[in-house]
């Protein structure tokens, strides 16, 4: 499984806001996303990736993308939701017509890949990071790769990838448990390194930006939750990134995590079979945890909030 780390899988999970549950055709589950019109869950598994209608009592899924042949790792819509697109083990990202379900392109690559990210402005580019440690810009009009970085070696895959809101900076983490954040720009080089820094031993599973692109979240195989000040304009003398929340959030190790719409909020999943909101307005730096979801039999590997900020 995906650099040999994962060692605990979900055969089931809830959606704990509508309080549905939803049990795919898969032995396993990896990854889930929400549309933004919020009527669709999608659930990557091995080689499948199920579609269920969250307005639905039912819990069977509405359809089944198939065609990968591996574990599907990634999977995510572009805006206006005229496609979705799946990355998997099996080296390809796949790109799926939401109105036929068709596949109509594949990005091929030379190693599994963990993660996927489109571009916020204009959905045109998409950024992915593979088990070997690399990551790649693609052009999706051309289909090319219009930048590649071999961050890390072989045994330090990348784990996890996201953009601001705003699209001008990527944060990138490993199994090495560091966090690296680059700067894109429109030059040759395009991704510039503003900070690299070791945030959780000895793997980082997952970073996220706030809504507002001022801190990003990590998660870690130590069952820690961590939250960061990012501040790429910092002067001299002055930290890029700095720690705010060092929350003891699970057990064991904490797989995904994630802001709420409004910045207020993180929720955590783990190999301990749980997952918690945590209350980010309390004082740091422990964290106040306020709810904890129970009920699954196995891991939680994966989380996906049907969330909005208030007006």
């Amino acid at each position: 499984m995906g650099c040999g780390i994962r060692q605990e899988l979900s055969e089931s999970f809830f959606f704990t806001v509508s309080k549905y549950h939803f049990r795919p055709v898969t032995q396993h589950i990896n990854t889930l996303t929400i549309s933004q019109n919020k009527s669709r869950l999608a659930v990557g598994g091995y080689a499948i990736t199920h579609l269920f209608d969250i307005t639905s009592t039912s819990g069977n899924p509405l359809s089944t993308l198939e065609g990968h042949t591996g574990n599907v790792l990634q999977i995510d819509y572009e805006p206006n939701q005229k496609w979705m697109y799946t990355a998997s083990e099996d080296r390809t990202v796949r790109i799926w017509d939401t109105g036929t379900l068709k596949c109509v392109k594949e990005l091929h690559h030379p190693n599994g890949v963990n993660a996927a990210v489109l571009h916020p402005q204009g959905s045109s580019e998409m950024v992915t990071g593979d088990m070997a440690g690399n990551i790649r810009l693609w052009s999706l009009k051309t289909n090319a790769v219009t930048m590649h970085k071999s961050l890390y070696d072989e045994q330090s895959g990348v784990r996890s990838l996201s953009f601001t809101k705003d699209g001008k900076y990527l944060a990138v983490v490993s199994n090495k448990g560091d966090l690296r954040v680059f700067e894109v720009k429109a030059d040759a080089e395009r991704l510039h390194e503003v900070v690299s820094t070791r945030v959780h031993p000895p793997y980082c599973l997952k970073a996220t930006f706030s809504p507002d692109g001022r801190h990003i979240a990590t998660a870690g195989s130590d069952g820690s939750a961590k939250t960061w000040i990012f501040n790429p304009d910092a002067g001299e003398g002055e930290e890029v990134i700095a720690p705010v929340f060092d929350i003891k959030a699970h057990s064991k190790w904490t797989w995904d995590c994630q802001f709420s719409a409004d910045g207020a909020y993180l929720v955590t999943c783990s190999a301990d079979r749980t997952a918690k909101l945590w209350d980010l307005t309390a004082p740091p730096p422990d964290g106040c945890a306020i709810k904890q979801y129970t009920g699954h039999t196995k891991a939680v590997t994966c989380l996906a909030l049907r969330d909005e900020a208030p007006e």
